[in-house]
């Protein structure tokens, strides 16, 4: 499946004024890629999921194995490490010093500017997700 169809919206989010097309691809090919990080020296795997859809964004979304059953079990088929770098209480750990020990909501703006300072970030927008249910796993 490609993202063609999402590649105009995301764009004009990003303040591309005339993008083009240099090749057109199945997602499955970047699927087990290594990709940096933008500001922890570590590398993250690229995987494939169901659960990402063609309606919005650009067809990649972060996956976080700790974080949800979808995530969780993504993670369990690659192999990905499930540790939880936020605590019980919403807390960082075993980030970057400046950022652990701080709530998550707190941290989210500086990381923000974080990125964006690198040149790793195109666009921000805020997003609400609702849980209606929990799975609950053997």
């Amino acid at each position: 499946m490609y993202a063609s169809k999402l590649a105009k919206d995301a764009a004009k989010k990003c303040g591309l004024a005339d993008p083009r097309e240099l090749a057109q691809f199945p997602g499955a090919r970047w699927s087990v890629s290594n990709f940096q990080h933008p500001f922890l020296d570590r590398k993250i795997l690229g995987v494939l999921a169901d659960y990402v859809t063609m309606d919005t964004g650009t067809g990649v979304v972060h996956t976080a194995p700790s974080h949800g059953a979808e995530d969780f079990l993504t993670g369990v088929k690659y192999g990905l490490d499930a540790t939880s770098n936020v605590d019980e209480k919403g807390i960082l750990r075993n980030g970057l010093p400046e950022y652990t020990g701080k709530r998550v909501w707190d941290a989210n703006a500086p990381i923000i500017e974080l990125v964006k300072s690198r040149g790793a970030l195109l666009h921000t927008e805020k997003t609400e997700a609702l849980v209606s249910a929990l799975l609950a796993l053997p």
